[in-house]
Order: C-alpha cells, then sequence, then structure tokens
C-alpha cells in the first residue's frame, strides 16, 4: 500500500533499504525498551496500557481494520488517544477521575 502512495513511497522499507525483518525487529526492540522504561520509571497499569496500546495500534487497527472499514479514522483516534491515557495512570495509578 506504501508503494502506491507519493507521501509513502520513499519510506525506507518501501525501497529496500530496510528489510522487512529488520524493520519488525527494531520495532520490536524499541517496544519492549519503551515497556521497560514504563515499568521502571511508572506503574505496571501504565506499562499495562502501554502494551494495549502497542498491541491495538499494530494488530486492531493497522492489520485488521485500517483498509477493511470506512470508520478508520474513528480507529486511529483511539489509537492516538492511548498517550494521554497512560500519561494519567502513571501519574495517578488508577484510571478513576
Amino acid at each position: 500500500m506504501d508503494r502506491l502512495m507519493n507521501r509513502t513511497k520513499k519510506r525506507p522499507l518501501v525501497t529496500g533499504e530496510v528489510s522487512p525483518r529488520e524493520a519488525l525487529v527494531f520495532a520490536s526492540v524499541l517496544g519492549l525498551l519503551a515497556l521497560a522504561v514504563l515499568w521502571v520509571g511508572t506503574n505496571p497499569l501504565a506499562t499495562l496500557l502501554g502494551a494495549t496500546a502497542i498491541f491495538f495500534y499494530v494488530v486492531v487497527y493497522t492489520m485488521v481494520l485500517k483498509r477493511r472499514t470506512e470508520q478508520n479514522i474513528i480507529w486511529g483516534g483511539i489509537a492516538g488517544c492511548f498517550p494521554v491515557v497512560i500519561a494519567w495512570a502513571a501519574v495517578r495509578e488508577t484510571l478513576d477521575w
């Protein structure tokens, strides 16, 4: 899909500068490091929400819904709300008001 859009056709994965395996390893390492930082620097709730956000964005939004529904902007917005919820949980240690 990225090959077809002017905005994305020169990305390293599309041009072959980075292989799909390299991209997967890089993204996985960054994701695990991010979760480790959340675990050490905040609390288990924020870490759980971080893991949920990664799963939601990568699997639910990008792989399943993005190209299959006209509601993709709504699902992308939900994915975009996660950082605020994670920050709230990190500071308050709860999701309660």
